[in-house]
């Protein structure tokens, strides 16, 4: 099989597991609730107590509306993001993931609202409802056998190639010679306004759940707020580099990373692709001991600890800033050689 068509069938397996796949089972879920609205009561149960009770309730329309929004929403998310960064060599462990997980929460939002409203029809009062406990741990069973199947169903996953780039002429440092270079990352405008747009989206369903259930809604305001706090705090960051090292700082001033001299065994700049790489975009951990602060498509500098592990952050200009990281990191070395 040539390149061309395998990156084809790759491209197409993909689409089917992370976008396909998931729209239809949120579709058909939607055409089936659409059929049962005559006979669901008005207004029907949309939580229940810890005890399987009803003790918040919604217009019908409004509970299948909020389900056809957020199943159509992730899956198009998503898939999105998986179909718009695949290479033509196949999808990463992340990709992969993310494609899984597109189809699992397809399949768990459908069993949650076929099984919570289809206890209801045909009820005078929603009130007599029972509980949807069971049909939804039978659903999330269901839904994580089928992505573990879909993780198989996808193509091998890609292997990695070196994006190392090359670092201009390091510069020559004297023993006394005092030098720093300082750069601000800042995260793509693009993933900005789709974090705001998520902060946006979320206190909407936040303020849908707790006029459903005003006393034990209100908890689900803390996700948009600590998303927010989140954007706020990682959104801008300052990078410099001394004599002391690495340091990377949130514009809030918290979190801070500093990564000393002494403590780097190899500095280099590379090409980060945040999906592909990291699973995403802020404070992000990746597989082979590496931790960063991802904001960007594009260069990062990275340094490896004498612990093993790899920090980098995604900044404009990394080689220049990577060579100087260099060129002090030899020079102490030189300097503690010298002393011992």
């Amino acid at each position: 099989m040539t390149r061309t068509a395998l990156s084809r069938a790759a491209w197409i397996r993909t689409a089917v597991v992370a976008l396909v796949g998931p729209l239809l089972v949120s579709l058909v879920a939607g055409a089936i609730l659409l059929t049962w609205l005559p006979d669901l009561p008005d207004p029907v149960a949309a939580h229940w107590a810890g005890d399987g009770r009803p003790d918040g309730f919604a217009p019908p329309a409004l509970v299948i509306g909020l389900f056809g929004v957020l199943g159509v929403l992730v899956p198009v998310l998503l898939g999105g993001i998986v179909l718009s960064t695949l290479r033509s060599a196949g999808p990463s462990a992340t990709q992969k993931l993310l494609a899984v997980v597109s189809v699992w929460v397809a399949i768990v939002l459908a069993g949650a609202a076929l099984g919570s409203l289809g206890l209801q029809r045909g009820a005078a009062d929603a009130a007599a409802a029972g509980s949807p406990l069971p049909a939804l741990a039978a659903t999330a069973a269901l839904a994580t056998a089928v992505a573990a199947g879909c993780w198989f169903i996808l193509p091998p996953t890609a292997p990695q190639s070196d994006r190392s780039l090359e670092l201009p002429e390091q510069p020559s440092l004297t023993p006394t010679e005092r030098a720093a270079w300082r750069a601000v990352a800042t995260l793509g405008r693009g993933m900005l306004a789709t974090l705001v747009a998520v902060v946006v989206g979320l206190a909407a369903v936040a303020v849908i759940v707790v006029v459903i259930a005003p006393a034990e809604g209100w908890p689900v305001t803390i996700v948009p707020l600590a998303l927010l706090l989140l954007l706020l705090s990682t959104a801008v960051w300052r990078v410099r580099v001394d004599a002391r090292g690495l340091s990377v700082r949130s514009a809030l001033g918290w979190p801070a990373y500093r990564i000393a001299l002494d403590d780097i065994v190899e500095v280099r700049a590379v090409t980060v692709q945040p999906l592909v790489d990291f699973g995403g975009w802020g404070l992000r951990h990746a597989p082979g001991r590496r931790f960063g602060v991802v904001l960007a498509e594009g260069s990062a500098i990275e340094v490896e600890r004498r612990n093993g592990r790899r920090f980098l952050v995604t900044v404009t200009d990394a080689e220049t800033g990577a060579a100087l990281l260099r060129a002090l990191h030899d020079r102490s070395s030189t300097t503690s050689l010298r002393h011992d």
